[in-house]
């Protein structure tokens, strides 16, 4: 067990603050999916019909959604896209943060001993490889509650059109 904490705490100390960041905004967009994960099953929820005790799809929904808001509702996925698409980036930026040290390390030790460069090779690598470790997952989640939002936002619409047609000359239920 203790290899594993010594293996860790070197990476960590190896990949710098690039490693850290993608660790912070990895953590960041696994918070926002969680969320909207919830709030999407709660939404759902509402709108089973199918099984007594629980609520029906609330007024207020309705109203946002014939108001032409329904965005506030099932949208919110911006910061998780955002999230995506800036880990790999700041994977990038520990590669080049990686060469330029070992580039460092060759101008003044010049390139006859590898292992002097092999830290800045090592950093390089490890923060490609976290930041795009960490995207896929992200990118997965993402996929995975935006479809779920987009059948909730289907099923609203189609509540919102059957009220509409009850109430008759398309007034808003």
């Amino acid at each position: 067990m203790k290899s594993i904490l010594e293996a860790a705490e070197r990476v960590v100390v190896d990949g710098g603050l690039v490693l850290l960041l993608i660790g912070g905004v990895s953590v960041i967009a696994w918070t926002l999916l969680f969320v909207k994960w919830i709030q999407i099953r709660g939404l759902s929820a509402s709108l089973d019909t199918d099984h007594p005790g629980r609520s029906r799809l609330s007024r207020q929904m309705l109203q946002m959604w014939g108001d032409g808001e329904q965005g506030h509702v099932f949208g919110g996925l911006g910061p998780i896209e955002a999230s995506a698409a800036l880990l790999p980036l700041l994977g990038l930026l520990g590669t080049v943060m990686g060469m330029l040290q070992t580039f460092d390390v060759i101008q003044a030790e010049g390139t006859g001993d590898p292992r002097l460069m092999a830290n800045g090779i090592r950093k390089a690598l490890l923060t490609t490889q976290a930041g795009i470790l960490a995207a896929v997952p992200v990118l997965l989640g993402l996929r995975f509650v935006g479809s779920r939002a987009a059948r909730l936002g289907a099923r609203v619409e189609g509540v919102f059109l059957q009220l509409a047609a009850q109430n008759g000359n398309g007034e808003r239920p």
